[in-house]
């Protein structure tokens, strides 16, 4: 799942706002709502930004990737760039209502040298370095939604960090990279149906973050549509079914947004939904569906909610109550690749097992596991792996 930040109020943008819809959901017996999930902030390299060398070849009271957002004085050092901190201070202090990109933007037309974007480090969750992208802006920047670049260094630092950088005279030292240009691709299989007019889509992203090799996030939704798609192969289905592996995800939603955008109208017309599978195995899970109809959490601002989404939402309710399963609602936030999807209108609902927050004590009444640790304790990490997955989670 991308690490992209919804306005969580609105900007100064064309964005439509979305008023909550009350509606009542088939919760079993014993269903306790899950905390919302707080909006994780994002920042990242446009052009691409890595660490110099690490804090133990540095000296004393040098911050750990960390850049400032320019100044007067420059100087090659360690194969980095040293900028002088200013900080500027505003109402909210960090944190704020737009993308990151759209900061980034914007700091730049001021004449900003570069970006960090520091975590909020007003929960525990929010205190750990971000690493991202910051490719996403708001209308009317030019490419809005995105993915976008810049022409100075963005880059995220921890909330420790930041507030070290914000000290007087603070210096930091990033190796910034040449920006390159990779090209990937999408996997698209499709199995005719008696309807051909009625395309319904399942998806999820093939790839995953540069840090680690992504079993959970996001093979496990990978493997379960594919699993799906081979177990339906000898059918004879009355829609027509597409599934789709996307490719750089990670890297802001790239691979969904190109295919929406490369659709004509003729077939745009044929998709009648799409259906999104990312993070279906985390191993301290709760079954979670797309709060299509809010009755849980409101959508962020910006964020609207296509018609027939709740039905989409109502089919993966009615099987979890039919099997006997406890299940919760999660966020319709646009975080993963049904963005494009939502914002071409189409209807759209999806599966989650959970990333970064952490389980509540009544959670793990309900579906076990440890409270007080992340449903996905390795989202976005090296230990990502196979041991990381559960795969009973995915079936």
């Amino acid at each position: 799942m991308t690490e992209r930040q919804p306005p969580t109020r609105a900007c100064p943008t064309s964005h439509r706002s979305h008023h909550p819809r009350k509606a009542p959901l088939s919760h079993l017996p014993g269903h306790r709502a899950a905390p919302r999930p707080p909006t994780p902030p994002v920042a990242g390299p446009v052009p691409p930004a890595r660490p110099g060398p690490s804090s133990a070849d540095r000296e004393p009271g040098r911050v750990r990737r960390s850049l400032s957002p320019g100044g007067p004085d420059e100087e090659e050092r360690d194969g980095g760039t040293a900028y002088e901190v200013r900080q500027d201070r505003h109402e909210g202090g960090r944190g704020g209502t737009c993308f990151f990109g759209t900061k980034a933007y914007y700091a730049e037309q001021a004449g900003a040298e570069a970006v960090v974007v520091m975590n909020q480090g007003n929960t525990p969750d929010r205190e750990e370095l971000l690493v991202a992208d910051a490719t996403s802006v708001d209308e009317p920047i030019p490419g809005a939604p995105g993915p976008v670049t810049h022409g100075i260094p963005v880059v995220g630092a921890s909330s420790q960090d930041g507030l070290s950088l914000a000290e007087d005279g603070s210096t930091a030292y990033v190796n910034v990279l040449p920006a390159e240009t990779r090209t990937d691709h999408n996997v698209i299989a499709e199995l005719p149906g008696e309807n051909p007019d009625d395309v319904v889509m399942a998806g999820a992203h093939l790839d995953s973050v540069i840090e680690g090799p992504g079993i959970n996030d996001n093979g496990s939704g990978s493997a379960a549509i594919l699993e799906t798609a081979l177990m339906m192969a000898g059918t004879e289905p009355q829609n027509t079914l597409r599934f789709a592996w996307w490719a750089a995800e990670e890297q802001g939603l790239v691979g969904s947004a190109d295919y929406v955008a490369g659709l004509s109208q003729e077939e745009r017309d044929r998709i009648a939904l799409y259906t999104n599978y990312d993070m279906v195995g985390s191993p301290n899970y709760v079954f979670m569906v797309y709060d299509a109809d809010e009755s849980t959490f409101p959508a962020p601002e910006g964020v609207t909610i296509p018609e027939g989404s709740e039905a989409v939402e109502d089919v993966y309710e009615s099987y979890y109550t039919a099997i006997g399963e406890p299940y919760d609602d999660t966020e319709f936030s646009g975080r993963s690749d049904y963005e494009a999807f939502i914002l071409a209108d189409f209807p759209s609902g999806g599966l989650f097992t959970g990333a970064e927050v952490v389980k509540t004590e009544e959670q793990a009444a309900i579906w076990g596991g440890t409270a007080g640790e992340q449903f996905n304790p390795c989202y976005h990490l090296a230990c990502d792996t196979y041991e990381n997955n559960d795969t009973t989670r995915s079936r």
